[in-house]
């Protein structure tokens, strides 16, 4: 039977992060468009050379790094307003003053709970075990864990994001060209020769999370997948 608590809160926060995605998606897919404006093969046909740079990392504006913490914080804030808002439903004389959603760095044992510890004192059981289930630990919920690293990481200094450009050869054709050298005596040399350059090619630009626990992650991605995971939170809190 449902609680009939309604999380307004929580659920303005988790919206208020998915009506953000539209924006950062924008911003975001301007920034590959710049990046993905021209090939970075290097090529010395003079020489009959072909220098191929695999790949090359840009800074990402300040200000969607702002963006990004700014959605990662709100649904940090969900989190933490549905462990508050029970908790107070449940008894209104309980100190909240350290209340939060519980999300440990270190990793924890499946079934020992006493980290959790004031964090959630007073939360009713049927909520516990809600909280219990995620996981919210290292090694145990990846998206919940890199949530609380990642608004750790916004509020010491900046989330780190980087815009990482790849090429990849899709096809290569046969060229004739002359390759100047010098001979053993210093007289000039001109070999006519065939070498191989790309007649197709593609560039590829990901912006990514760099460092930390979200490493290597897509950021549209990952946030998407982080709405969800709240998202379902709040869903089985409501369902209690």
């Amino acid at each position: 039977m449902a609680n009939h608590i309604t999380y307004r809160s929580s659920r303005a926060k988790l919206e208020w992060a998915q009506s953000q995605m539209n924006i950062l998606e924008q911003g975001l897919e301007s920034l590959v468009k710049q990046q993905d404006n021209s090939a970075f093969f290097k090529m010395g046909k003079e020489k009959g050379e072909l220098l191929i740079q695999g790949a090359q990392i840009h800074d990402v504006p300040d200000i969607l790094s702002v963006h990004v913490g700014r959605i990662i914080g709100a649904l940090r804030s969900a989190l933490d307003n549905l462990i508050v808002q029970t908790v107070q439903t449940a008894d209104p004389t309980v100190n909240t003053r350290n209340t939060v959603f519980p999300i440990s760095g270190n990793t924890e044992k499946p079934g020992c709970h006493k980290w959790m510890g004031e964090k959630i004192r007073g939360l009713p059981t049927s909520y516990r075990d809600i909280v219990v289930d995620a996981k919210p630990y290292r090694g145990g919920n990846d998206k919940i864990f890199a949530i609380h690293s990642l608004r750790n990481e916004d509020e010491h200094l900046a989330i780190n994001i980087v815009a990482l450009r790849r090429n990849a050869v899709i096809s290569s054709g046969s060229h004739f060209v002359v390759v100047k050298s010098e001979g053993a005596d210093g007289k000039i040399i001109y070999t006519p020769t065939v070498t191989q350059f790309p007649d197709e090619f593609s560039v590829q630009t990901k912006i990514e999370f760099s460092g930390g626990v979200a490493g290597g992650w897509e950021v549209v991605p990952a946030i998407s997948d982080f709405i969800a995971a709240v998202g379902d939170i709040i869903q089985k809190f409501e369902a209690v």
